[in-house]
């Protein structure tokens, strides 16, 4: 459908390091293109923390990854009054949580724009920081006024716009540049926690065993001998894009340019064994330095998805190059592993 003939909404993402704010509102966060020009829409809610869900407007779905399936809604109608609360998984909306976050609309002929910051301390308890993430959903809600046409839904994931799973990862990374091929570098600290980016499978290190005809982006396998195992790189039941590994008896590994002094990771799995994570350490020109072991994992999940979460100091020193590592630790642990996160946090 060519993009004049449909409702659009687009936005802006800016962290601005001084204020510790998430969305700077100094910049239009979100614009909402219409075609209804005089713009006669649902807009009867007029006090904080009332029902704003049912007016025309945007909701906010913001999660700290460390906060598993929990996440942050803002409400916010096209008149500017919002609602605030945080959803825990099988619970209802909490409004006793408050944002503080500052919110203001305006509107133009075809379009109305919302204008928000967010102190961050309100989001993951601590600085911002480069590497640090957010995982983020905007849900609209365009509800015209009685009698003027029908209401619509549109929601920037995939499946249900509640769906923590399906949020899109908000990476504050470092500034941009390109390489020599004048093509852009990846600036994120910490690459593919989701899984869900895709490669054609390249040429594994010998002895792997897989099915799969796609790998994981950002993530390798050992080539060492006695750390080789098997793995599946698979989509979660109805799902084409939503990828989880599962890996045996294996060491994989990614790449954690992380400079904060603690590190906060999560990640979920299903399976039996255990896991240890460490950090491989090298000088800023490569040589190896000690391994750290960071922590270890044994549990049998029983079939079901479970998550786990642990913090570390950041080893070493800041011009170390570090290689976060997840190794099996016992013969026959097969785990299915997903949304590996790790997450810039300060000394606070």
């Amino acid at each position: 459908v060519p993009e004049d003939k449909v409702s659009q909404i687009k936005g802006l993402i800016k962290y601005g390091k001084a204020e510790q704010y998430f969305l700077d509102k100094k910049q239009k966060a979100i614009y909402c293109d219409d075609l209804m020009s005089n713009f006669d829409f649902e807009e009867t809610v007029k006090e904080f923390d009332g029902p704003v869900w049912n007016d025309n407007g945007v909701e906010f779905f913001l999660n700290d990854p460390i906060m598993g399936g929990t996440y942050y809604q803002i409400c916010v109608n096209s008149k500017g009054v919002y609602c605030d609360g945080i959803v825990v998984p099988g619970k209802s909306f909490d409004k006793r949580y408050n944002s503080n976050a500052e919110i203001r609309t305006s509107k133009a002929k075809d379009r109305y724009f919302i204008e928000m910051k967010i102190p961050a301390s309100k989001l993951t308890g601590s600085d911002l920081l480069a590497g640090s993430m957010i995982r983020m959903n905007v849900f609209r809600v365009r509800v015209p006024s009685t009698g003027k046409g029908k209401k619509e839904h549109s929601t920037w994931s995939i499946g249900t716009p509640h769906n923590v799973e399906t949020f899109h990862a908000v990476n504050l990374a470092s500034q941009r540049s390109l390489n020599s091929n004048s093509k852009e570098v990846d600036a994120r600290a910490w690459s593919n926690s989701s899984f869900n980016e895709v490669s054609r499978k390249k040429k594994l290190p010998k002895g792997w065993k897989t099915k799969s005809t796609k790998v994981p982006a950002s993530w390798s396998f050992a080539s060492a001998k006695g750390y080789i195992g098997s793995f599946e790189y698979q989509t979660h039941p109805g799902s084409s894009s939503n990828y989880y590994l599962t890996f045996s008896d294996g060491y994989i590994f990614n790449s954690c340019r992380l400079k904060s002094p603690v590190i906060a990771a999560t990640c979920r799995l299903r399976g039996k064994g255990t896991l240890h994570f460490s950090m491989l350490r090298y000088t800023a020109k490569w040589r190896g330095l000690p391994t750290k072991f960071l922590h270890k994992i044994s549990v049998d999940t029983k079939g079901k998805w479970e998550t786990f979460r642990f913090e570390f100091p950041r080893p070493g020193t800041l011009d170390e190059n570090h290689i976060f590592m997840i190794q099996t630790r016992e013969k026959g642990t097969k785990f299915d592993l997903d949304d590996m996160y790790l997450v810039a946090r300060d000394n606070n």
